[in-house]
């Protein structure tokens, strides 16, 4: 099991669910969003909270234009291994296309026995995962995601592409990046492409699949998840929205979990706050 809780798909679930397509016209307002979710192999945990201003970019009732939006506001990000405080930026401008920007100062810390965790080599954590005691590192993250997004009846289909740029500062070398579970260079970029084909069975409950591919280009590593996803939508007040998310699946290729059940579970609300 790995030392250092990693947390590969949590950001993906939250850009997916918050909300994939909104049943209500938005109101230019302050909103306070919480997301935890976890998961089994690879273990981890994260909480996220974000606090931003979200405006309508048109008031009509044209559906292609009604969720129309954009917010900005800051991010605080925090698992037992690293804690990323940043801004982050969301814009919508038409039905189908989204697109989310995200800064983070990264700190990765070895208090609760995680942390940062080094290696000289591309390719000393390729067929074991690492077993020793982190340390204390800092960084920074940039994470920029457009996402295609269609309704037909009750079928949905969503695709991310996200492409993630990480600098470590005061380091150079190798080491196990542990939000992608990935080998990673001190500065370095990988690709994630999180893919939803979806059922909505009623007004609050969904099923499907999603399929999760991860490539860093300098060290070749590559990982694949397919997962049956259920998610439940209630319509709580005072949320604007509110999910719980779980999917099991398996790890098709990956230099550690390949073949092995993977199990993800998510919380999380939308509050306008004033």
């Amino acid at each position: 099991m790995l030392r250092n809780l990693p947390s590969i798909p949590v950001l993906f679930i939250l850009f997916f669910i918050c909300p994939l397509f909104s049943q209500e016209t938005n109101q230019d307002a302050w909103y306070l969003e919480q997301d935890l979710g976890g998961e089994y192999n690879p273990l981890g945990l994260q909480l996220d909270t974000k606090l931003y201003y979200e405006f309508a970019l048109q008031k009509t009732d044209n559906f292609l234009f009604k969720t129309s939006k954009v917010n900005a506001g800051l991010i605080d990000r925090i698992s037992p291994s690293y804690e990323c405080i940043g801004v982050t930026g969301y814009v919508e401008p038409i039905a189908f296309f989204d697109f989310t920007f995200t800064g983070f100062y990264q700190y990765s810390y070895s208090a609760l026995g995680y942390g940062f965790l080094s290696e000289n080599s591309s390719d000393a954590l390729n067929f074991a995962p690492p077993a020793q005691a982190g340390t204390d590192a800092q960084g920074w993250w940039i994470i920029a995601a457009p996402r295609l997004k269609m309704q037909l009846g009750n079928f949905i289909a969503a695709d991310t592409f996200s492409y993630n740029y990480l600098d470590k500062l005061n380091y150079s070398g190798y080491y196990y990046e542990s939000f992608s579970d990935a080998i990673v260079n001190a500065s370095d970029y990988y690709w994630i492409n999180d893919g939803y084909l979806l059922y909505q069975v009623t007004k609050t409950i969904t099923v499907g699949l999603n399929d999760y591919n991860l490539f860093v280009p300098d060290t070749g590593y590559v990982s694949q998840r397919i997962s049956a996803v259920f998610i439940f939508e209630p319509d709580l007040k005072p949320f604007s929205d509110f999910y719980i998310f779980c999917s099991a699946g398996t790890l098709l290729i990956d230099h550690y979990y390949a073949g092995k059940l993977c199990l993800i579970a998510a919380a999380g609300y939308k509050l306008m706050v004033f």
